[in-house]
């Protein structure tokens, strides 16, 4: 996954383990939210403004080029998830097909 092999290792290079696991988790809290708010096709300019906001109001800025890394993973395992949830599946278990 694009998280583990890249992204953390180019994120940890600039910061501490914990600075990294709350950048981490403040994304993932933002895009559901920002998923929560904004329904429907079409919003995904919306949805980042509103994560990008999220985030710099919680004073984590960070790399543009990183956050949006994170944000794009943690969109894509939400999307995931939201698959399983409506499979039948573990909603836990993020691996793609």
């Amino acid at each position: 996954m694009i998280i583990t092999a890249v992204l953390l290792p180019l994120i940890r290079a600039h910061t501490s383990v914990s600075q990294c696991k709350k950048i981490q988790t403040w994304v993932r809290v933002a895009v559901a939210a920002a998923e929560q708010k904004f329904k429907g096709p079409s919003r995904g300019t919306e949805k980042k403004n509103y994560v990008l906001r999220f985030l710099y109001q919680h004073n984590l800025t960070y790399d543009e080029a990183a956050l949006d890394a994170l944000i794009e993973s943690s969109v894509k395992m939400l999307n995931i998830a939201q698959e399983n949830t409506s499979n039948g599946a573990d909603p836990t278990d993020l691996s793609p097909e």
